[in-house]
């Protein structure tokens, strides 16, 4: 900064800013271990001695089925029992909401307005009226969200830059934006091309930062000044979708088209990946009629290529499958420790411990189990899949437990030095990338396509609190208020004491979801993998850990982008505590729609692992903690154990002395006495 002109904040707050027009801008293991399977209990005992249920289904307004079984889900395990967890570029943005005709608006002073031609622009600051095509079939249409800033001075300044949220706070004219009259009528102006979001930002005139005298939008810098504020929205899709209808195997949809006259040739059908023909147009209607679907799970795609950007429809279509969530098996697979089907994407960290390095599990594996029925066989009806992102390319140090007994805490528990690599896929590098030791994308691809053929759900592990350090998100942005900061590590703070601030270790970057910005890229990041995928819903990592402006952003984006058909995409969030009030808390039609059952595993592991309890201890106790629920209970996940606990079968057949949630000492027995494998284990 120049002079003694106080630098303003870098975080950004979202505060709506009327203007004359609003902008808005369009981009949008090793070997299976079968023997340690766990599989779910006898149903006939009791509803709720099961994995994972669901007692109710929500009624979205255009459900596809009317089946209401009174079912269960269930959910099966297979990871080790030590498991050692501790520049996203930007993705299209895939907004269904309609946007208010700003055309009445007054332009008189206007200083951030929409660029426009003489050949006239829509009032949404979108598209042309006239809506022309060029010789190659491609609609005429001026591209969202360029903003044109403009100061005029009441003096004669030597330089006129615009610096704010959007270009890093830049202070020169080499990396901010330089205004100019070129025109010579006193006003200078930029042209810049902003995404959707709030953005802060000042001018600095000759070396002074100033606010926009003429926005009245403004929030305090923090050192008695203030920063002027600019909201854009998203563009008007392509395409909006105006009905469907499903029928035994067959689709009809029906999309409207924008005030811009869309070019045939920019729309295209894919369903399950592969091309289709079997769209037509009529009065400016694109209707789109498939026939003859085979049972299991489509994904029905719809692109439109125009210069508005790329825009994408994901219609999910059940043939001969239940679109009831009660009626699926869910089965945990830790992508590394599962199958290796592909020994070539091998690359374990070289001096790393094999218990936690990368053991060779991939996409493919788990595709080839599918398709060979094994999960069917199984009963089967959804896979949990680790986060596919790039993780870290060698090793964090860390520590491992180095004590034995029961009752171990953390100040009291001796430990010794061990590397830790991000093979359990929690530790986020770069979003846009698969972690190339599971695979390439297309192999992900293909999985879900084997999956779904199977009439297979399937659910992303969404690591949304935090990315490792090494990722762009933090190297281009930890001085942008993207981050909590400072650190405060949560072992240090305590991780009841700070639980949205800290930060899991020093290496695991806590995002700060206040800023709208971070919202808006981590939910464009995650839609356009459940997109590009067909992912059926989400495992939300750490829930507690997150602001509810984020978890409440997250239900809205799903119900909006991916259930179309009705079908709902099915969020079920990990808030590791025994108080089911502090589970209920992130539950609800705004929120997510479940979290695990915490409190309900306790009394299964004390009942059927432990036998401390009986059958009617254990009902009294878990439809108390269901009243808490209320209504929503009825999503809630009861599981008999997870990767982050010692297994359900080590403790049933007496592994482990140690109570079902000493985390602590459980976790060193599986360093200094693993428990036997079940197969070894008289009597199981």
């Amino acid at each position: 900064m120049v002079g003694d002109s106080p630098r303003p904040l870098d975080r950004v707050q979202s505060r709506s800013i009327r203007r004359t027009l609003v902008a808005r801008f369009h981009k949008i293991m090793l070997t299976h271990r079968d023997s340690e399977v766990l599989l779910a209990m006898n149903h006939s005992v009791a509803p709720y001695l099961i994995v994972l249920m669901f007692l109710t289904c929500s009624s979205p307004d255009q459900q596809v089925t009317a089946a209401e079984p009174d079912s269960d889900v269930e959910a099966v395990t297979d990871v080790l029992v030590d498991t050692s967890m501790a520049d996203i570029a930007s993705t299209d943005t895939l907004m269904i909401d309609t946007s208010q005709d700003d055309s009445n608006a007054s332009t008189d002073d206007a200083t951030v307005e929409d660029a426009k031609d003489s050949e006239g622009l829509a009032a949404d600051g979108c598209t042309h009226d006239a809506g022309e095509m060029d010789g190659s079939g491609q609609s005429d249409v001026v591209p969202c969200g360029q903003i044109v800033f403009s100061y005029q001075p009441t003096s004669s300044p030597k330089q006129v830059l615009l610096s704010g949220s959007f270009n890093g706070w830049a202070s020169d004219s080499a990396t901010a934006a330089v205004l100019s009259d070129d025109d010579g009528d006193g006003v200078w102006q930029v042209t810049q091309q902003l995404t959707p979001g709030s953005w802060q930002y000042k001018f600095i005139v000759d070396g002074n930062w100033i606010e926009d005298p003429n926005n009245p939008e403004k929030i305090d810098d923090g050192f008695g000044g203030y920063n002027s504020v600019l909201s854009i929205e998203p563009c008007p899709r392509a395409l909006t979708l105006q009905s469907y209808t499903i029928q035994g195997s067959s689709l009809v949809a029906t999309f409207t088209t924008p005030a811009w006259k869309v070019a045939p040739k920019e729309v295209s059908m894919t369903v399950d990946h592969k091309p289709s023909m079997a769209l037509s147009w009529k009065d400016g209607l694109l209707k789109i009629s498939i026939d003859n679907l085979a049972d299991g799970i489509h994904d029905i795609r719809i692109h439109y290529d125009g210069v508005q950007g790329q825009d994408l429809w994901l219609l999910k279509v059940y043939v001969g499958v239940s679109t009831d969530w009660r009626d699926s098996t869910i089965y945990f697979v830790m992508t590394d420790r599962f199958v290796n089907g592909d020994q070539k994407n091998d690359d374990p960290v070289a001096g790393v411990d094999p218990a936690t390095n990368f053991a060779g599990g991939d996409f493919k594996g788990i595709t080839d189990k599918i398709n060979s029925g094994y999960f069917t066989s199984l009963g089967v009806g959804a896979l949990w899949l680790s986060w596919p992102v790039e993780q870290p390319k060698g090793a964090e140090e860390g520590l491992f437990p180095d004590s034995t007994g029961c009752n171990l805490g953390t100040q009291t528990t001796k430990y010794s030095p061990m590397k830790y690599t991000g093979y359990h896929g929690y530790w986020p590098v770069d979003t846009t990338q698969t972690e190339p030791r599971f695979g390439t994308l297309q192999e992900l691809k293909n999985l879900v396509n084997a999956a779904h053929s199977k009439g297979i759900r399937v659910l992303l592990d969404y690591t949304a609190n935090h990315v490792h350090s090494a990722s762009p998100w933090f190297i281009e942005h930890s001085k942008k208020g993207w981050f909590h900061m400072p650190a405060e590590v949560c072992q240090d703070v305590g991780w009841d004491n700070k639980p949205v601030t800290c930060w899991f270790t020093s290496y695991l970057a806590d995002l700060d979801y206040d800023n709208p910005q971070v919202i808006e890229a981590s939910l464009s990041s995650a839609f356009w993998w459940a997109k590009q995928v067909g992912a059926d819903g989400f495992r939300l990592d750490a829930v507690k850990h997150i602001e509810m402006a984020f978890v409440k952003a997250l239900r809205v984006r799903a119900n909006k982008e991916m259930e179309l058909t009705g079908v709902d995409f099915y969020i079920v969030g990990e808030t590791f505590t025994g108080d089911a009030q502090s589970i209920q808390a992130f539950v609800g039609e705004d929120k997510i729609h479940a979290q695990f059952d915490f409190p309900a595993n306790m009394q299964l592991l004390k009942g059927f692992a432990k036998k401390q309890i009986g059958l009617d201890t254990m009902d009294a106790v878990i439809r108390g903690v269901r009243a808490i629920y209320d209504d929503q209970g009825a999503w809630m996940s009861t599981f008999i154990g997870n990767h982050d606990m010692a297994r359900f079968i080590s403790h049933a057949s007496g592994s482990l002395d140690c109570g079902i949630w000493d985390i602590i000492s459980n976790q060193t027995a599986g360093w200094k006495k693993p428990p036997k494998q079940p197969s070894s284990v008289p009597g199981l």
